[in-house]
């Protein structure tokens, strides 16, 4: 797990968590691989709330557990920046590994953007077993979704969705419908 989270306040302003940016870089074979939860939420404050932290997110990702990314703003009467989670660029796309798992994307008021496409690798990897965006901020896709044959194979999102490429939503699987 990353987690960039700020302090809740006992008076006053929530602290405001950091930034997390996971980038692969590796000669070969480039890839993220996610087996805890992304965590950069604010604090909450008594009367100005902490921001959450930009996340970015560059190159394959792997699912290798059911993971959440979340970085809304913390709990209070006023402020708080909005930021953004961002999984960035045409070649960063996300597949589970040989298990189907569940990608939850909390953002609050937070823009959240796909580059590319998830579940769509078809060498070992599975399909996500579901996809929820949580956000009233703008979704972004950039690429297709497809969910694995299993059951509870659902994608959905809370807020608007903007496409910034054709994108085709496969959840219709065979044996789990």
């Amino acid at each position: 797990s990353v987690n960039t989270s700020g302090s809740d306040a006992v008076t006053g302003v929530g602290g405001g968590a950091g930034a997390i940016v996971l980038t692969a870089n590796h000669a070969t074979t480039p890839s993220v691989t996610l087996a805890g939860d992304i965590a950069a939420d604010g604090g909450d404050g008594t009367t100005t709330r902490g921001s959450g932290g930009n996340i970015t997110v560059t190159g394959p990702v792997t699912l290798a557990a059911d993971i959440t990314v979340s970085n809304p703003r913390g709990a209070g009467t006023t402020g708080g920046t909005a930021r953004t989670i961002l999984f960035s660029g045409a070649t960063t796309t996300i597949d589970s590994d040989a298990t189907a798992r569940s990608l939850t994307v909390s953002g609050g008021v937070n823009a959240v953007t796909f580059g590319g496409a998830i579940g769509q690798a078809s060498t070992g990897a599975q399909g996500l077993e579901s996809l929820t965006v949580n956000t009233t901020g703008t979704t972004s896709l950039g690429g297709n979704i497809r969910t694995a044959d299993v059951a509870g194979n659902n994608v959905s999102f809370s807020g608007p969705v903007t496409l910034t490429n054709n994108a085709t939503i496969l959840t219709d699987r065979a044996t789990n419908d």
